[in-house]
C-alpha cells in the first residue's frame, strides 16, 4: 500500500515538473517580438489549402 502511494506521488511529481520548468524560446520571445523572417524558425503561415488564398471547397454530394 505504501509503495503504491509513493509511486503515485512520484509519478504525479514528475508529470507536472516539465510545466514548472517551461521557458520562453530565444527564437520566438514572449509574444513573438523576437521572431525575424530570416531566422532559423520557419514561417508556416502560408501552409494550408492553396496557401490560404482560396476558400475550402464545398462538398456537392454527401457520401453514404
Amino acid at each position: 500500500m505504501r509503495i503504491g502511494f509513493m509511486l503515485t506521488v512520484s509519478l504525479l511529481f514528475f508529470t507536472f515538473l516539465p510545466a514548472v520548468s517551461a521557458d520562453t524560446s530565444a527564437l520566438w520571445g514572449i509574444d513573438g517580438e523576437v521572431w525575424d523572417s530570416y531566422s532559423r524558425l520557419p514561417d508556416f503561415s502560408y501552409a494550408g489549402y492553396h496557401a490560404g488564398e482560396r476558400d475550402l471547397p464545398t462538398a456537392t454530394e454527401i457520401p453514404n
